[in-house]
């Protein structure tokens, strides 16, 4: 329910990455990979382990989602009546300090740092008897309530429902007075424009997660988008097989990304050893490349494998 702080979010990932690397208090273990490439996704050519802060996010989010979907709850009117029919999210509540404010200024935040716009969720109309015209996001890139706000404040009633102003295939509309001036009526043209290719059908209205395929809300999908958005890059990314065992895949991704414990790679991380040349040939440095793909003794072991 709470944003996690930064420092506990360092230590808690310092405690996982010593016990993927073996390390403890009394024995340090030479680290390889940093940590943040390792969490990044398969994709990005990182080991998929995600990371403890896009936990946190996604855990977040889901109180937003559920406020929507489970508006039936005993908790969500009360949230409602508290801080609005979206929960506060689109504007900061006057309330002070709170549980529920320290959950939206997070979503808002993820939102300015653009890892999960707010659009994220929007509602998909069909019949319109659950969508609020100007408050809820469901055409455009915002609500018509920010992008129309003079004719929000104009309309008799800014909890109308779709269904109240379409009637019989065409807006229907209700001003607190008749004429509406000019810059008013030039956005009421766009309006119209924009809502032009609306119509509504027998099926109820949804709520609509865009990150997810399928469109509702899921923690994972979630984590890994926030991932995904947060985490670099390791170029290339690599193909993982699943015929064979995860430890090989692992051995080869660290083989792509030139981290294995070679004589050549110990001694640039700075660790004495009495030689870099090679203990089986003594002619070339122990590299990966020579180990893999140069050696005399490589070529003998591939000329096999293609037989």
């Amino acid at each position: 329910m709470f944003k996690c702080l930064e420092g506990v979010l360092k230590n808690l990932e310092s405690i996982r990455a010593a016990f993927v690397w073996g390390s403890n208090e009394t024995n340090k273990k030479r680290v390889w990979i940093k940590w943040l490439n390792l969490m990044a996704s398969l994709e990005k050519g990182g080991l998929n382990v995600g990371s403890i802060k896009a936990f946190n996010i996604s855990l977040i989010q889901k109180w937003r989602w559920r406020l929507n979907i489970a508006s039936d709850s005993l908790w969500a009117p009360v949230v409602s009546s508290i801080y609005g029919s979206d929960g506060g999210v689109f504007n900061q509540s006057s309330r002070g300090k709170s549980v529920w404010t320290n959950i939206t200024t997070s979503i808002r935040d993820m939102h300015s740092k653009n890892i999960i716009p707010l659009l994220t969720l929007r509602k998909r109309v069909r019949n319109g008897n659950t969508t609020k015209f100007w408050k809820d996001n469901w055409i455009g890139e915002a609500r018509l309530s920010d992008r129309f706000n003079c004719l929000a404040h104009l309309d008799t009633n800014t909890d109308f429902l779709v269904c109240d102003r379409f009637i019989n295939g065409s807006w229907s509309w209700d001003w607190i007075r008749n004429e509406l001036g000019s810059c008013n009526t030039a956005s009421f043209s766009t309006m119209l424009t924009e809502l032009s290719n609306v119509s509504l059908g027998d099926q109820y209205d949804i709520w609509y997660w865009s990150i997810a395929s399928d469109g509702s809300f899921a923690v994972n999908s979630t984590i890994s988008h926030v991932d995904n958005v947060m985490l670099p890059s390791l170029s290339p990314a690599m193909f993982w097989c699943k015929v064979i065992p995860q430890k090989v895949n692992v051995s080869m991704w660290r083989l792509g990304v030139d981290r294995l414990p070679t004589r050549l790679n110990l001694s640039v991380r700075g660790l004495e050893i009495n030689s870099i040349s090679c203990p089986v040939c003594s002619s070339n440095v122990e590299s990966q490349d020579h180990i893999f793909f140069c050696g005399e003794v490589t070529d003998h072991v591939w000329f096999k494998i293609r037989r």
